[in-house]
């Protein structure tokens, strides 16, 4: 029979790496931009999400306003090159960190550990 410590270990192991993996989830989320400018030399590097006038959503990567189009590459796909017609956006978003949420679910997690580590130490004795 394994003791109880033993098992304890491995729980506080499982959970903290739960703890991990669901607290990556939290900490981004898409924020509104303001739509470039046929004028703007602005370049994103990181992932944009570009939302059409017909409210099809694109995600690029690597994004450059070029004339009067938006230019990227498709995320995931740096083969597929994508323009987008100024005229035709409604709303740009970049992906950032959200500090409250992710501090919430890492208090979470941690309440959660916590709160099996107890159950494992007061059902040991049965």
């Amino acid at each position: 029979m394994k003791s109880p410590i033993l098992n304890a270990r491995v729980v506080r192991r499982m959970a903290l790496a739960l703890g991990c993996a669901l607290s990556l989830g939290a900490c981004t989320g898409w924020m509104e931009t303001s739509n470039p400018s046929p004028y703007s030399a602005r370049v994103v590097r990181g992932p944009l999400r570009i939302v059409r006038t017909d409210g099809f959503a694109i995600v690029a990567e690597d994004v450059s306003v070029r004339n009067d189009s938006v230019v990227g590459h498709e995320a995931g796909h740096d083969d597929h090159l994508i323009a987008v017609a100024l005229a035709d956006i409604r709303v740009t978003q970049t992906q950032e960190v959200e500090p409250a949420k992710s501090l919430g679910m890492i208090a979470l997690t941690a309440a959660a550990a916590f709160g099996g580590y107890v159950y494992l130490l007061l059902s040991a004795g049965d």
